[in-house]
């Protein structure tokens, strides 16, 4: 590739690399901040977006605009050669560096449990908020048209789940009546596999959302491992 480049490269444009690219700027240390997206993606507020409540530009901001001192490429990397300190990128092009951090996240997983990737909607990209979205109204207009309840089903009691089970619940109780009034009911269910939610923070707040979501009307069931997954169903363990 042609010009002059920052000698540190910044691979991912989440919250560790805007982290990175924060110190460097303050260290007033140039840099190169690399993506395939050419926005950060404010993940916490994606099942806002996936119940409707935001629209999807609400939670992705132009990178661009959040480097101060940084250069941005948008690429995709193949392959890192680190012998010759080079990224490789899609379409053929070579990026030298220096100091190489690498902040790319994380995938979602299936955690090994079987139809996973082939029945459930994950909640990691903007792209997968939208697609929750467009099955949720899908599926309203289906209870609608056949007069029948609603059942959603939440695996995973942490913040994601938690926020997600609280919103569905929300939008069932004032939506719902509103907007779908030949659907009869509508329920949520949060399934946790652990002794109790939030596992990661102290108990009390663990307890705190269990009785903000009763109070919206999300069945908790704790204890509950998936063991399986199908069309419209799911297997517990035991």
């Amino acid at each position: 590739m042609g010009g002059a480049w920052p000698e540190v490269v910044i691979l991912g444009g989440g919250f560790a690399g805007l982290a990175a690219a924060r110190v460097l700027e303050r260290a007033r240390v140039p840099y190169l901040l690399l993506d395939a997206r050419n926005h950060h993606l404010f993940q916490p507020l994606l099942y806002q977006v996936a119940t409707g409540f935001l629209e999807g530009p609400a939670v992705a901001y132009p990178l661009r605009a959040l480097l101060r001192r940084g250069r941005f490429l948008l690429g995709r990397v193949e392959r890192v050669d680190l012998e010759g300190k080079r990224l490789l990128l899609e379409g053929g092009d070579a990026l030298p560096y220096r100091f190489l951090v690498v902040a790319t996240g994380s995938l979602p997983s299936d955690l090994g449990v079987p139809g996973v990737r082939e029945h459930a909607l994950f909640l990691k990209t903007l792209g997968q908020a939208l697609r929750v979205r467009y099955r949720l109204l899908e599926a309203l207009e289906k209870a609608a048209r056949r007069g029948r309840p609603l059942d959603l089903l939440v695996v995973g009691g942490g913040p994601t789940g938690v926020e997600l089970a609280g919103a569905l619940a929300e939008f069932l109780r004032y939506t719902l009546p509103r907007d779908f009034p030949e659907v009869p009911a509508g329920t949520v269910t949060l399934l946790e596999a652990g002794p109790r939610l939030l596992s990661a923070f102290r108990p009390a707040l663990g307890r705190y959302a269990e009785g903000a979501l009763a109070q919206l009307g999300v069945r908790v069931r704790l204890g509950a491992q998936v063991a399986e997954v199908g069309e419209g169903w799911v297997r517990l363990s035991g």
